[in-house]
């Protein structure tokens, strides 16, 4: 068992990526092989101070799951773009994540962009 916040964003996190494996088409053009998942997060912007931060959880989360063995065999990768704390900017770095092929698409709940994009 996982104690306290952190074992929470973990457990969470490792459960939101495992559905990710079900999803992969095995096609994936990115340059390493593995799971690539994508990550919106503001490095600039008015949000700017969160994207450090979320990154280190996101990192940590990924790290855990590679650590016992990724999903089906397969490591984690992830992508990140800056969203520049800015719909549209957010919304074209989706575009760029899934243009490069990723399985699934981290995005933090207070993002300026979440409602913006469509998968």
């Amino acid at each position: 068992m996982i104690p306290g916040a952190r074992g929470w964003a973990l457990a969470t996190a490792a459960a939101c990526l495992s559905g990710a494996a079900g999803c992969m088409d095995g096609g994936s053009p990115a340059a390493q092989d593995g799971i690539h998942v994508g990550a919106l997060l503001p490095y600039t912007g008015d949000l700017a101070a969160s994207g450090p931060s979320l990154e280190r959880g996101i990192t940590l989360a990924i790290e855990a799951a590679n650590r016992a063995g990724g999903i089906a065999g397969q490591p984690l990768i992830v992508d990140v773009e800056d969203t520049h704390s800015s719909v549209d900017r957010g919304r074209a770095s989706a575009d760029r994540l899934f243009a490069r092929g990723i399985s699934a698409l981290i995005v933090w709940a207070a993002s300026c962009c979440n409602p913006s994009i469509t998968l």
